[in-house]
This record gives C-alpha cells, structure tokens and sequence, in this order.
C-alpha cells in the first residue's frame, strides 16, 4: 500500500497536475465565457498557502461547497490516506517550480489597436503559452451550438492577437461541421501536418472522422473513421469512407445558462456519392460567437471573453 500510495501522488503532484491546481483553471465552462470575464473563477494560492493545504493534516476538512481542484486534492489524499506520509520536500520542488510564471487571466481582456480588438500580452505572458486556437459557438435562439476548436488565429505587425473572425468555419461536402484540432506538428517553419476530428454517425455508428491538414493540403483530407465505442475500448485502425454511406454531423449543445444539455445532430444527412468526401470551409449564416482558447506551459486552459460577430 505505502509503494502505491507513494506512486499515485507522484502521478498526481506532476507540473501538469500542479499547474492545473494552482491556477485553478479545468475544462472548458460556457458559463464563465457567457459572464464577460476570464477569470470569474479564478482563484490563486501563493507556495505558503498551496503547501500549508497540502500538508496541513487529515484532520482539515474542505469548507466550501463550489468545485474547487484544491479541495479534490484534498479528498484524494484523504482516500489515499492521509497527507503526512507526502515527501514535502518534493511539493517543495513543485510550488517553487509554479511560482515562478503563471498566465494572468486578468490579462485576457481585449483592446483597441489601430482600429482593430486586439489580445494584447507581454513577452513574458506570451512565452508561458504553448498553444492557441479559436473556439466557435452559433447562438440558434434556444441555446448554444458548439462547433469546436480550430487553429485558427492572427497576429497585427505588434505582437498582438486580432480577435476577429470571419465566419468560416469547417464542412464536408459543403455541410457544417464540428471541428476539434487534436495534434500539430511542425517539421520546419515551412511546414506542418495537423490532425483533428469531426463527431458523426457513420450508418448509425457513433464515430470521428479523422482529418489531417499539411502545408501541401491545406483545406485537409478526411483520413477516415474511428469508431467510438460505449465500453472503455479503443477502435484500431479507420474504416474507409465509401459510396452510399449516410453521415450525420453532431454537435454538443447548451442552453442559455451554460448547462450541458446532450449531443445535437447538425441539419441534413450526408450520403455519400462516388466521388466521395470532401474536406472546404463555408460561411456561417447565423448569430454567431467566438472564443480564443490559450493553453499554457502546465497545460492548463484560459478562455477568452466571448465575442459576438
């Protein structure tokens, strides 16, 4: 038990799990893109007070009744067994590791540049951030429509991020489609390979087409399907698109008050022809809203305010 134990809370006290705690930052919340602010819940410890939780004894209980990672820390070591048995020197190592950068969601707000809203951040903001991309959004008059996340993003001659959108978004054969950027690579500064996918029912089957984008192929090719299984078991391999197979596009779906509401079909079915699918972009003819997710050094996520065009 002592050698799993040991095991468990080194998985869990990685740079990315620390991160993750001391910015209090987790998935993704509509709510608090809705609210107009990114940091509506936002709470930072400094090393004292990240330390003193930690090591403060079983004994302490979690007080507040909101989600809190802090507090989940808290739990999980009280079901491991207690925070006493924790080497503090190694929590030592990873505080003093956080305190030294961290992303200011206070930062995240726009301004003006020459005409045009800008994200504007420091040297220093910017190097804490590994990862940009657009997240988009279309407002149906009943809730939210979630069409995904894209690599989609600009920089003005100063450095600045342009938060301003076009209302393009992916489609297959010309139909709307939900788009998650996975992976990016970049052999050279000339050229990338990035991959996403696109969740469906393939002839009733839930699955993601897998789309790939190249500096050569920039409009992107569908590589296949992945199945998506109900059991925690991986799909192997993709099964080919073929002719007379019906597509039908989804979408996670909320209401106006940030709650999930369940996975959504997009309109129209996709049969497919023998000239089979097609990767382009159409514009969106909708009320629609965008957001800039940047992910940071502890792969922690930091959303925008949402924008409406």
């Amino acid at each position: 038990m002592e050698e799993a134990y040991t095991d468990a809370v080194r998985s869990f006290a990685t740079m990315e799990g620390s991160g993750q705690i001391y910015s209090n930052q987790t998935q993704n919340s509509l709510f608090d893109m809705l609210g107009g602010s990114p940091s509506s819940n936002g709470q930072t410890y400094d090393v004292d007070e990240f330390l003193n939780l930690l090591l403060g004894g079983a004994q302490q209980q979690p007080q507040q009744q909101e989600y809190n990672p802090v507090d989940d820390m808290l739990t999980l070591l009280q079901l491991l067994g207690g925070y006493r048995a924790i080497d503090s020197g190694s929590l030592e190592n990873y505080a003093s590791q956080i305190d030294r950068a961290h992303v200011d969601n206070a930062a995240l707000e726009y301004s003006e540049n020459n005409g045009h809203k800008v994200l504007s951040l420091d040297e220093d903001q910017w190097s804490l951030i590994n990862r940009l991309a657009l997240n988009v959004w279309v407002d149906d008059g009943e809730g939210f429509i979630d069409l995904g996340v894209d690599n989609i993003f600009d920089f003005d001659d100063d450095g600045n991020l342009l938060a301003e959108y076009d209302n393009t978004w992916v489609a297959v054969n010309d139909h709307v489609a939900a788009y998650y950027v996975d992976k990016e690579e970049y052999p050279s500064d000339e050229a990338y390979i990035i991959e996403g996918y696109i969740p469906v029912m393939l002839n009733g089957e839930r699955a993601n087409l897998i789309v790939q984008f190249t500096d050569e192929d920039v409009y992107g090719t569908i590589l296949g399907a992945q199945k998506i299984y109900e059991e925690d078991v991986e799909a192997k391999g993709l099964v080919e698109i073929e002719a007379g197979d019906e597509i039908d596009f989804l979408c996670d779906y909320y209401d106006y008050d940030g709650n999930f509401e369940e996975v959504h079909y997009l309109k129209g079915t996709l049969v497919v022809g023998e000239e089979g699918v097609s990767m382009g972009v159409t514009e969106l003819d909708a009320d629609v809203l965008y957001s800039y997710v940047l992910t940071d050094i502890y792969n922690a996520q930091h959303w925008t305010p949402m924008l409406r065009n």
